[in-house]
């Protein structure tokens, strides 16, 4: 089953591939080639993430497993799900955590294993876990 990951490694691992630019604290920083050059031929061993919205129950098998084909087609090697509603997008018919919700993150899982990208999964009352009932409006 695909590992699930933490939003700290993401950040921490993120601030270090930009801490890396410069040379060992030597003062001697990479040349715009050499960073360029670092964006073009990403190692195996970076990690690159996305948030991945399931917007309004607005998900299928088939769009899912697509999903995860074009991310690692794209390099992305770590995506993180949230279920977000969004007011005015009609919601889908499968419903968040009902069976075929459960089949669905089954079977995103088990292609995430296959194609070797780490899944993490996160849930609030609002967007990003930034909102709620306890944050009211001016």
């Amino acid at each position: 089953m695909a590992k699930i990951t933490s939003l700290f490694s993401l950040a921490s691992g993120t601030c270090l591939s930009f801490l890396s630019c410069n040379n060992a604290g030597t003062g001697n920083y990479a040349s715009f080639a050499d960073i360029e050059d670092g964006f073009r031929t990403i190692p195996d061993s970076t990690q690159i993430g996305v948030y991945w919205y399931w917007l309004s129950d607005n998900i299928s098998k088939k769009g899912v497993e697509r999903d995860l084909e074009s991310m690692k087609a794209a390099g992305i090697n770590r995506a993180f799900i949230g279920n977000i509603g969004i007011d005015g997008v009609p919601y889908g018919d499968n419903k968040l955590l009902g069976p075929e919700w459960w089949e669905i993150l089954h079977a995103a899982l088990k292609k995430a294993t296959e194609l070797d990208i780490e899944i993490g999964i996160f849930n609030g009352p609002g967007w990003s876990q930034s909102g709620g009932p306890w944050v009211k409006s001016t």
